[in-house]
């Protein structure tokens, strides 16, 4: 079973996260099909627009637990992963394909740090968002490149504490654009008005902010060995291990 399901019409790419078993986690398979997708895609002038969702109602739960352990143990497998994570973002940041997010459920981690990265960005008005990191033991590294220096203090505590963030919440943030009932319904509103604009400005439009946004692509190469040394270094193993010991308490509790 394909990580990333693919669905090509017209002029529209619908991208879909398909992790069942991991909540649609940024998984390595996930990354490598995401990362060559998106370059194939960057060269076909039939595209126009990328749209990125979860399957079953979830956008997905970040950086794959399993393999941010796994990474503690090994430093090629840390840098290995940190790298897929890395040019996912970087393909984001500088595509000129305009890039829309429908988020189900909840997108945490690197789901929902991927946001900054993303054009239109439309939520479930019951769906939620976690920035993640600090609990068990690494750190949002794009959102410390990115995300704060637009948004802000406020939003450095939610990266702090790990907070729950609802969708009102995040549109506030200027996290998300739409929150709505339907978010099919929203985006089929949105690609109605796209089809009075012209695309060939829309691309010149993000060519000019991908080069104005080029001076963080070194910190974007800084944060990702950061990631991969704290995973090494620093208490991740002992703070995944603890949650993945909790989720396994609570599995067992919720048995009748």
């Amino acid at each position: 079973m394909d990580a990333l399901e693919v669905k090509v019409e017209g002029n529209i790419a619908y991208l879909t996260f398909n992790e069942p078993r991991k909540s649609n986690a940024l998984s390595s398979n996930l990354l490598r099909e995401l990362n060559s997708f998106l370059e194939r895609a960057e060269g076909d002038r039939e595209i126009d627009i990328i749209v990125f969702r979860g399957a079953n109602k979830k956008f997905g739960a970040g950086a794959d637990l399993e393999e941010l352990l796994e990474g503690t143990r090994s430093k090629e497998r840390a840098h290995s992963y940190s790298n897929l994570m890395k040019n996912f973002f970087r393909k984001l940041l500088t595509t000129k394909k305009l890039t829309i997010t429908l988020v189900e459920g909840f997108a945490v981690g690197g789901q929902m740090e991927m946001l900054v990265f993303t054009d239109i960005n439309i939520a479930n008005k019951d769906s939620f968002f976690s920035v993640g990191g600090p609990k068990i033991g690494v750190f949002p590294a794009e959102f410390s490149v990115l995300y704060l220096p637009f948004l802000g203090r406020r939003a450095l505590r939610y990266a702090i504490l790990s907070e729950r963030i609802s969708a009102s919440e995040a549109k506030e943030l200027g996290i998300i654009d739409y929150v709505v009932e339907d978010v099919d319904k929203a985006l089929e509103e949105v690609i109605g008005k796209l089809k009075e604009v012209d695309f060939l400005a829309i691309k010149k439009m993000k060519e000019l902010r991908g080069k104005a946004l080029e001076s963080f692509l070194p910190y974007l190469d800084e944060a990702s060995q950061a990631y991969a040394s704290i995973l090494q270094t620093g208490n991740a193993r002992q703070r995944i291990l603890a949650f993945f010991q909790s989720r396994t308490k609570e599995v067992r509790s919720s048995k009748p």
